[in-house]
C-alpha cells in the first residue's frame, strides 16, 4: 500500500482556485469490482485518486490502464487485479482510513427560472450541468441518489447510484425511473443554421471541435445538457427521455436545422448489463433505435437528420465486435428511413488499424472508448475529416447529402 497527496487547480468563473485534496490509500495489483459511480479518463492512478477526492460521493476508485478511472461508492468487490494490455489495475480509497464516502450536503432547492418540465416533475439530476432534470411522473417522489424517481405517493427504497425500488407502487412501476436530462441550454442563433448533436460521451468529446470548426457557418450544441457522464446513454434512456433532450432546460422545444444523432456505445460494447440511465442490452438495441428514429422524425420534421455509426472500442476486440454488430443494425434502420449515415468506426480503424490496439493517433488508450487530452488528436480527426464535411452538406443552402 502507498499513499499520495496532490493539489488540484480548478478554473472557476475565470479564477484559478487551488484545492488541497485528501490523502488516498493505494492498492497496487487490485481491482474494486462493481459499485461504480462513473467512468472518466485520467492518466495515472494518482490522477484517479484526485478525481475521487473531488467527487462528492466517491469513496473508492480503480484505475484501469491506460486511461480509465472508475469512481466507486464501495470497495466490497476487492479482488486480485486482472490485466489491461498486460498492465495491472490499481485501486484505492479516498482517505487513508478507507472509510465510507462522506454524506453529501442536501441539494439546494430549484432556483427560480431553473429546470422546467412540460410533463412530469423537476428532480435533482447528478450529471446534468444545471443539476436538474425531469421525472416523467407527475408529482413524483424524487429519490435521494439524485438520479432516479418513483410515482407519486410511493417511497424510494434500496436506492443505489442508478437503481431504486419504489415501495408502494403498482407492479409495473416498482423500478425507479431515471431522471431525464434536458437538451441544449444556449439560445439558438437567429443568424446561422442551428445544429444539434445528440449522442454518448464520445460525442460530448468531439462536439467542441465540431462547434469551433463550424463557428462561421452554423451554431453547434450538444444534447443532452451533460458534459461529464454518458450523454444520451442507452437506447432505453433515449426512448424515455428523447422529448426532454429536445427541449431546453427552460422547457422550450428546440427546432434545429440539422440533428446528428447516435446510440450504441451503452448498449453492449461496455458490458452486457441493464442499468437504467447507463447501460442496456444489445438484443433490444434495434427496436429501441427504430422507435427513437421514428420519434425524431415526428417531433422534428423541419430538421435534416444524420446518424453517426458508433466509434470503435480500440483496446477491446470483443467490445468492438459488439460495436460493429450494432452499427450494422443501425445502418439497416437508417436505410429504412432514408437517413444519411457517417461511419466513425471505420474512419478511425482505417487510421489506427483493427482492434485491439493500445495506441491510436499516437496516443495510448485513444478511443478505448474515449480519446482524451487537449487538443485531442482523435476528436480533431473526426471533426475535421468526417463530421464537419457531412454536417456542412446538410446545412440549408449547402447542397444535398447523398445517403
Amino acid at each position: 500500500m502507498t499513499f499520495c497527496t496532490r493539489s488540484l487547480l480548478l478554473l472557476c468563473h475565470g479564477v484559478v482556485v487551488a484545492l488541497s485534496l485528501s490523502t488516498c490509500k493505494l492498492f497496487p495489483d487490485t481491482d474494486f469490482e462493481g459499485h461504480d459511480l462513473q467512468e472518466q479518463d485520467e492518466n495515472t492512478p494518482e490522477d484517479c485518486c484526485n478525481a475521487c477526492a473531488a467527487h462528492a460521493t466517491c469513496g473508492y476508485w480503480t484505475f484501469v490502464p491506460p486511461t480509465t478511472c472508475n469512481l466507486k461508492f464501495s470497495n466490497k468487490g476487492k479482488r486480485p487485479s486482472p490485466t489491461s494490455g498486460g498492465m495491472a489495475y490499481t485501486s484505492g480509497c479516498r482517505d487513508d482510513a478507507c472509510s465510507s464516502p462522506p454524506t453529501p450536503p442536501p441539494p439546494p432547492p430549484p432556483s427560480p427560472g431553473g429546470q422546467v418540465c412540460n410533463i412530469g416533475t423537476v428532480c435533482r439530476a447528478n450529471y446534468a450541468v444545471n443539476g436538474e432534470g425531469c421525472c416523467p411522473y407527475e408529482n413524483a417522489t424524487c429519490c435521494a441518489n439524485n438520479q432516479t424517481c418513483c410515482p407519486s405517493g410511493t417511497t424510494c427504497m434500496n436506492t443505489g447510484v442508478y437503481q431504486t425500488t419504489c415501495q408502494g407502487a403498482v407492479p409495473n412501476e416498482t423500478v425507479g425511473m431515471s431522471v431525464c436530462k434536458a437538451g441544449a441550454a444556449q439560445a439558438f442563433s437567429t443568424t446561422l443554421p442551428n445544429v444539434l448533436i445528440v449522442g454518448d460521451s464520445v460525442s460530448i468529446g468531439y462536439t467542441p471541435y465540431v462547434a469551433k470548426l463550424m463557428s462561421g457557418i452554423a451554431f453547434v450544441q450538444h444534447s443532452p445538457y451533460d458534459v461529464r457522464d454518458g450523454g444520451a446513454e442507452e437506447t432505453a434512456y433515449g426512448v424515455q427521455c428523447l422529448e426532454y433532450m429536445l427541449r431546453s432546460p427552460s422547457g422550450n422545444l428546440l427546432k434545429p436545422d440539422v440533428i446528428m444523432f447516435n446510440w450504441g456505445l451503452h448498449d453492449g460494447p461496455l458490458g452486457n448489463s441493464t442499468i437504467p440511465g447507463q447501460a442496456g442490452l444489445p438484443n433490444v438495441y434495434a427496436s429501441q433505435l427504430d422507435t427513437i428514429t421514428s420519434m425524431l422524425l415526428h417531433i422534428e420534421p423541419q430538421a435534416r437528420l444524420l446518424f453517426a455509426l458508433t466509434s470503435p472500442s480500440m483496446c477491446d476486440a470483443v467490445g468492438d465486435g459488439c460495436v460493429v454488430n450494432l452499427n450494422n443494425q443501425a445502418s439497416n434502420i437508417m436505410s429504412k428511413y432514408n437517413i444519411a449515415t457517417i461511419n466513425l468506426h471505420d474512419a478511425i480503424v482505417h487510421e489506427c488499424g483493427e482492434p485491439p490496439q493500445k495506441q491510436c493517433f499516437n496516443q495510448t488508450g485513444c478511443f478505448c472508448p474515449h480519446c482524451g487530452g487537449f487538443p485531442s488528436p482523435g476528436y480533431t480527426f473526426l471533426a475535421e475529416q468526417v463530421i464537419v464535411p457531412a454536417l456542412t452538406k446538410l446545412l440549408p443552402g449547402w447542397g444535398e447529402f447523398e445517403v
